[in-house]
This record gives structure tokens, sequence and C-alpha cells, in this order.
């Protein structure tokens, strides 16, 4: 069978990072092309787009014309190719390969990695899918007419190197600075501990798509009086980044799968979590005091923060649960479960 996984990112996000990992797994027994604006792809899709760029109405109308002029070039790139499945990860591609796929005649894998939507958004994306991958349970939405599973994205541990400490409890948060991430919980939290006398310092890992945010964090953290203890890094390769943090703080208002959590359990660091259904999920999947679940309250942070202790046994736990090489089989068999359902024509 002859897949194409294609993407216009050239972040290496999450989605991304499952893209990937995706079609290395995929090309055990299949033909994969990768298209995407990164150099570990088989051809280039042009220039990409940054991280979640298109996150509000008025970005998705202003990229409507660049999206169209993708969908025309994509239609005459497919009949080139001639793919007999496109298996996308992110809302823009299954819009762009999704259509260009109806207007080519190939099925298309959509690998749900935030929300399916709901209304008319959730109708579109049904019509421009033929078969859905979720990554947690409980973001399996009712009512579902096409052929589903739920497959866990794979973890891989970092690689740490350890770095100096100046004996301040290390915080951080990892991921795009959004309202979704909750990055000014976690500024709070480090109030919070200030308060009670425990020295902190909070590092934030990742791109700012919105300028207001950062200033909107860095406003709260100097009206708080521990801008000083509050620091901002940009995109940092993950590894660095957890090696010089001592406790993972992940205050999201809502997550499906949440690598970074499972990342960082997996590099033997305590995490302290927000109590969402993706954090209770993998709460329940690993049974592990190293994750805290906490109310969206400054105070329960810096209390599960102070008290973060890690798991010696997690590590194993997460490599059973969320391995590559589970991934691997399970998409496998999914894959080929389409083509006996008759959702990909048999070359």
């Amino acid at each position: 069978m002859r897949i194409l996984l294609p993407t216009l990112y050239g972040n290496l996000g999450g989605s991304t990072r499952v893209l990937l990992a995706a079609a290395e797994a995929l090309r055990a027994e299949h033909e994969v092309h990768v298209r995407a604006p990164r150099p570990e792809a088989d051809s280039r899709t042009g220039p990409s787009l940054p991280g979640d760029a298109i996150d509000t109405l008025g970005r998705k109308l202003a990229a409507m014309p660049r999206l169209g002029w993708c969908v025309l070039r994509e239609v005459a790139f497919l009949r080139r190719l001639r793919p007999d499945l496109i298996h996308v990860h992110d809302e823009i591609a299954l819009y762009v390969w999704g259509t260009a796929g109806r207007i080519a005649g190939i099925p298309v894998l959509w690998h749900v990695h935030m929300r399916e939507g709901v209304g008319r958004t959730r109708a579109l994306r049904d019509r421009l899918s033929s078969a859905k991958l979720f990554i947690s349970r409980h973001s399996v939405g009712e009512g579902q007419t096409k052929p589903h599973a739920v497959i866990r994205n794979p973890v891989t541990p970092p690689a740490l190197a350890l770095h100096p400490t100046d004996g301040r409890l290390r915080l951080a948060v990892i991921g795009t600075l959004s309202d979704r991430k909750n990055q000014a919980l976690a500024v709070e939290t480090i109030a919070a501990l200030a308060a009670r006398g425990r020295p902190a310092s909070l590092d934030l890992y990742g791109e700012s798509l919105d300028r207001r945010i950062g200033d909107r964090l860095q406003a709260l953290a100097t009206e708080h009086g521990v801008a000083r203890q509050v620091r901002r890094h940009g995109h940092t390769p993950l590894g660095d980044a957890l090696a010089a943090t001592d406790v993972l703080l992940a205050p999201s208002t809502y997550e499906n799968q949440p690598l970074i959590v499972l990342e960082a359990l997996a590099a033997g660091i305590p995490v302290v979590a927000s109590d969402i259904p993706a954090h209770r999920e993998i709460a329940a999947l690993l049974n592990t005091p190293a994750l805290t679940l906490c109310p969206a309250d400054a105070g329960a942070f810096a209390d599960a923060a102070a008290a973060a202790r890690p798991d010696p046994t997690v590590v194993k736990t997460v490599a059973r649960a969320f391995g590559p090489q589970r991934f691997g089989l399970e998409l496998r068999d999914f894959v080929a479960s389409l083509a006996t359902k008759g959702i990909v024509a048999p070359r």
C-alpha cells in the first residue's frame, strides 16, 4: 500500500513528531511518502505554517486563499503520486488533503490529535475523513459513523544531561504560550511558593504565537513580585529543557494525550497536572505517585510541587503503555483493517 503522510507545519510539535513516528512504523510494511516543510520529508510543501498559527476564526479566514491554492496544488500532486491512503495528523492537513483527496478519489485517515469539533465543524470533518484514529478514550465522541480505533501516541524518553542547580525548586511549563496551556497558573504557583517561603524558579519553554499572551504573563509575574523568578526561553530542545527541571507543571485547561507529561515521567521527572480528562486517563493507566492531579488553584499546585517526588518504576510503566513498538503494531493492524473493510482499495 502506498501511504501519504502530509502536513503544512514545519515545527516539531506533538502532531508532527507522531506523524514522523507513524511514517517510520508504516514503512515496515508499506511504501510511505512524507510531504512536509521539514528536512525529514520525501517532498516539500513549501513555506511552513508556524505552530498553532491558524487557531482563531479571523486567522482561518485570512488563510483561506493560501489554503485554497494548496488544495489545487495537492490535487495535482496526488494524481502524480497516486497514493492508496492519505494519513493526516492535524486539522489544517485534514482540510487541505481531505478536500484534495475527495477530488482525487483517495481515502483519508484522520489522526485526531485535538478535538473532533461539534455541530457543522464535526460534520465537515467527518465528510473529509474516511476513518479516524483517536489517541485517548475520553476524546471519542458519540455517534461515530466511520471506522475508528483508539491508539495511544508513542513516547520516546529524551536523553538528559544534568544541569547544575542553585538549590531552588526548578519548575517548568513546556509548550506553546497560550491560554489553553494556562502558563498564568504556573506564574501564580511561583507566587504561592514565594509566599510560603519556598525558593523556586519557573522556566517557560515554547514559542509565543501571540505577543499579547507573553506580555500578560510578564505583567502577571511583575504584579505578584516574581518577575525575576520567571524566565522565558522560546523553543528549546526537549532534553535540555527537562534536564533543567525538577518538577514539570502541566496546568492546561484541555489536552488530548499530552506527550510532554509522558515524556517527563519517562525521563524520571515528577509532574503536577490539572485535573482534566486527559490527565485523569494517564493517571489511571500509569498509577504512579509521580503524577499529581490538582484543581486549577495556585495554592494546590504549589503544595503539590513542593511535595513532588520521582517514581523510578514509572519509566518502565510508560514504556509498556506508550512504547513505539506497541504503537507501530496497532497502527499497522488498523491500516490493514481498512483494506479488509473496503475503505482502501487493494492494488
